[in-house]
C-alpha cells in the first residue's frame, strides 16, 4: 500500500504531468464547446493520457 501511495505522490508532483493534464483539459474544453463528444470518449482519452504518463515515468523517467 505504501508503494502505491508513493507512486501516486510522485505522479502528482511531476511538473510534466501537470502540463500534460492542463493541455488535455484545455483541448477537451475546446472540443466540448465546438464539437460535443461522447463522455466515454473523453474518459478514454484521459485514461490514455494517465497511462502514457505512467509508462513515461516508469521507463523514461529520471534515471
Amino acid at each position: 500500500m505504501n508503494r502505491i501511495l508513493d507512486g501516486l505522490k510522485k505522479y502528482f508532483m511531476d511538473w510534466r504531468n501537470w502540463l500534460t493534464h492542463s493541455l488535455v483539459g484545455i483541448l477537451l474544453l475546446a472540443i466540448a464547446i465546438f464539437a460535443p463528444v461522447n463522455v466515454y470518449i473523453k474518459i478514454a482519452f484521459i485514461a490514455s493520457v494517465v497511462g502514457f504518463n505512467v509508462i513515461r515515468m516508469k521507463y523514461f523517467g529520471n534515471k
